[in-house]
């Protein structure tokens, strides 16, 4: 079904290069850029034969002196993108078509380690939250596409936005404009996300605009972490707390303040890895003409 990503219009101006790709549900916009020297990983990339130096070109200017590398370039990117997409997403309708409650369940469940990468990023980012998986699905989808592409590629910084939900790699501060719908602050805020917290995603949930289930009435619920499968997930759980303008400064202190629910009987062991990724580092939720933020926000 197609969908207004209105959102993106100016989406790396000046910045990054771009493409979009789509693959059912999945709606992906990819922004990139590489201003030094750097081969595609060896092991990882297309191959083109020992007299091909097309991987050898990419990034030796990809500021726009040399379009005819940088249009090569975004040629391949696609072609492996749309590879990878469809991959990732198989992995994840092949799990839910063996464990039926996985596409259904509003609550965590237990955590799989025989599962694949993209489905243990969603169960383990629903129990830190308190969700159900597919909370988490927009943006393990885009943090598993840009870690691949990322060792493919070697991009000196790579955006991944996923219907809203981003995993972000960035060497400098990178503002990422809020929308909340018909709320008076809409488009007007922008979080900044500085170098040092990247990599990490940022995801955006709202009980009143757009297709996702939310229990609240929040015009926008945003979470930083440094996992994006979790800001996903934690953004979800923000926005089906918030139903009043009064609580929202209680409930973003709330969210960045929770501690996490043990891993203990779900088959981990690395509970400081487990916290350092699902944790909640920020958060922002605008409704109406109000806002609130705590932990890790930077307002633009």
């Amino acid at each position: 079904m197609y969908r207004d990503r209105f959102y993106r219009e100016g989406m790396g101006s000046g910045r990054f290069r771009s493409i979009t790709i789509s693959e059912g549900e999945s709606d992906l916009w990819i922004g990139w850029n590489m201003h030094r020297s750097a081969k595609m990983s060896d092991t990882r990339a297309p191959q083109y034969g020992a007299d091909d130096t097309r991987a050898a070109q990419y990034g030796a200017d990809d500021s726009g002196t040399d379009d005819s590398a940088a249009a090569e370039l975004a040629t391949d990117l696609e072609q492996k993108s749309s590879e990878l997409l469809k991959g990732i997403r198989r992995a994840i309708q092949d799990y839910g078509a063996t464990h039926p409650d996985f596409f259904t369940s509003l609550v965590p469940l237990p955590f799989d380690t025989e599962s694949a990468e993209p489905v243990r990023s969603m169960l383990r980012a629903a129990w830190a939250a308190g969700v159900g998986p597919m909370a988490a699905v927009a943006g393990a989808i885009a943090e598993a596409l840009g870690r691949a592409l990322q060792d493919c590629f070697q991009f000196d910084e790579l955006v991944i936005e996923n219907g809203g939900d981003y995993w972000i790699s960035v060497k400098e501060p990178l503002a990422v404009r809020v929308y909340g719908g018909l709320s008076s602050l809409s488009g007007r805020v922008s979080v900044i996300v500085p170098p040092a917290l990247a990599p990490c995603g940022l995801a955006c949930s709202s009980g009143t605009v757009g297709p996702s289930l939310s229990f609240g009435k929040a015009d926008a619920a945003l979470v930083i972490a440094r996992d994006a499968a979790a800001a996903d997930a934690w953004a979800t759980a923000l926005g089906n707390r918030l139903r009043f303008q009064q609580d929202l400064a209680a409930e973003v202190e709330a969210i960045i303040n929770l501690e996490l629910p043990p891993l203990s009987g779900q088959g981990l062991e690395d509970d400081n890895s487990y916290t350092r990724t699902c944790k909640p580092l920020g958060a922002l939720v605008i409704m109406a003409d109000r806002l609130a933020a705590c932990g890790a926000i930077q307002l633009g």
